[in-house]
């Protein structure tokens, strides 16, 4: 409460903010020693309030360079706070730890977004960007120094795929935010099962499933509206706050086609490397050279191999990108409607139970031999219908 005590009602920033800086640093510093981690929030939503404030009563668009400067003194001040507890000093991660992980970083980009926004919006996407890089390197410094502390690892990836996320459509437009979703889909379902981070895994495939709802939209969006539905890419100019459609290439190579491509490569992909994934699995339980109690604990693995089938869907969207292309000359508007015949082939395929150790619990299933269908259970499940390995 002194900076408002002593407050004057005039701008002076440079010492205002110093005299904060110094004040949170100490505070942050007893706090750490002492094992006051309230304290530490209390900090923050001190530093916060005061920064609203003068926002409020004395911001101007000439003092953004020096704006920008103390919000980053800031921002690495609180950024760093939690890798001084659980990484180097390698402190068990409290609920205040993880709250500062998230809030930190978002506190600081509403206020790059706020101060950016008139003069510099183009760089919005480049400034989510450069926070995520911030957070990646902080993850991986923290898995070569603390590895014991995985959840605050986690905590970190999981920020900067957020910002990974955001920056897309910040950045881009039309349908290369679509590419680039699915491409940071398939980034993090590798990172979790290189990691075996179930959560990673669960974010991937959720990213993947929206992309997947905007694929939809694509192929039904000529059904409402055929004459205004285009698939061209979208030019945007954020100086002049204008967008330009882009003339299409030709009638393969288009905004729509490079969408549902991306898509197929990203779930051949997912595809390939489940079965990989499956096969060590199943020839490790099925060798007999290994023990046979290995082999036995091996065989309930194979069940619970992760993965929403990509393989048949992937199948599905090359086919229609095909038929939405190659077809355009001779189905004219029609080209969205050729996903759909597909995806109604695919629902429509026998069914048939999983084997009870496929219901053991997981997050996914194991690929069989022709396509099958997902519908999803509870959380942490996933009830399969279609052959099951070795059906």
């Amino acid at each position: 409460m002194t900076p408002l005590m002593l407050s004057t009602g005039q701008d002076a920033q440079w010492a205002l903010f110093s005299y904060v800086f110094l004040l949170d640093l100490g505070v942050l510093g007893v706090a750490s020693f002492r094992k006051w981690r309230t304290l530490q929030l209390l900090a923050f939503a001190g530093t916060l309030f005061i920064w609203l404030g003068w926002f409020a009563q004395h911001y101007a668009p000439e003092k953004l360079g020096s704006t920008l400067i103390l919000m980053t003194a800031f921002f690495v001040l609180f950024a760093l706070l939690s890798f001084w507890h659980n990484v180097l000093r390698r402190k068990p991660a409290a609920a205040g730890d993880f709250f500062l992980v998230m809030a930190t970083p978002i506190a600081y980009f509403i206020g790059l977004y706020g101060v950016t926004e008139e003069r510099f919006a183009f760089l919005h996407g480049l400034l989510a960007l450069a926070l995520a890089a911030a957070y990646l390197a902080q993850g991986a410094l923290a898995l070569s120094r603390h590895p014991e502390g995985r959840r605050m690892i986690v905590a970190m990836g999981g920020v900067a795929a957020s910002f990974i996320t955001l920056a897309i459509p910040l950045q881009l437009t039309g349908h290369w935010i679509v590419v680039a979703w699915a491409i940071e889909s398939l980034v993090l379902v590798e990172l979790g099962l290189r990691f075996n981070e179930v959560k990673l895994r669960w974010a991937g495939f959720g990213l993947l499933a929206f992309v997947q709802c905007i694929l939809l939209y694509y192929a039904a969006g000529t059904l409402v509206d055929p004459a205004d539905f285009h698939t061209r890419f979208i030019a945007l100019d954020a100086a002049a706050r204008t967008m330009t459609i882009e003339p299409s290439w030709t009638d393969i190579f288009n905004g729509r086609s490079f969408s549902f491509l991306a898509n197929a490569l990203v779930m051949g992909v997912l595809a390939w490397e489940y079965r990989r994934r499956q096969a060590i699995v199943l020839n490790g339980a099925a060798s007999p050279a290994a023990s046979p109690a290995a082999g036995t604990a091996a065989a309930p693995q194979a069940a619970q191999l992760v993965a929403p089938q990509p393989a048949a869907f992937s199948f599905q969207t090359v086919g229609a990108w095909l038929a939405a292309d190659f077809g355009h000359a001779a189905a004219g508007d029609l080209r969205g409607v050729a996903p759909l015949p597909l995806v109604v082939a695919h629902a429509s395929w026998p069914q048939r139970s999983l084997d009870s150790a496929s219901r053991a619990g997981n997050d996914g299933f194991c690929c069989g031999s022709r396509p099958s269908l997902v519908i999803p259970g509870r959380l942490g499940r996933l009830r399969r219908v279609g052959p099951v390995v070795g059906g």
